[in-house]
């Protein structure tokens, strides 16, 4: 099954962000593997940093983090300088449309 996922990323231009860090921890056994895979675009692979959070929070596989490189812009409320408007010419323009 590994040799067919395999296969699918690399015909299919992915690329896996997974370091070889063990995601899951088998109940019984105790045995580690990394069974849980993060796949992405090349055109964003640079942009991500993967890792395995520390905590199991309760499961049997570890939760994956992905964030971004670059700082995310901040989302801010529009402001327009509604005195500088030139509100003949939009009215012109309104009206000529």
């Amino acid at each position: 099954m590994g040799g067919l996922i395999e296969s699918v990323i690399a015909t299919s231009d992915l690329c896996l962000l997974n370091d070889g860090s063990c995601t899951y921890i088998h109940p019984a056994s105790g045995s580690r593997s990394a069974i849980d895979l993060s796949i992405c675009s090349p055109a964003i692979l640079m942009d991500l940093q993967w890792r395995v959070h520390d905590d199991q929070c309760g499961s049997d596989h570890y939760p994956l983090l992905i964030d971004t490189v670059y700082p995310m812009p901040e989302e801010r409320v529009p402001r327009w300088q509604l005195q500088k408007a030139d509100w003949s010419e939009f009215s012109d323009l309104c009206n000529s449309t």
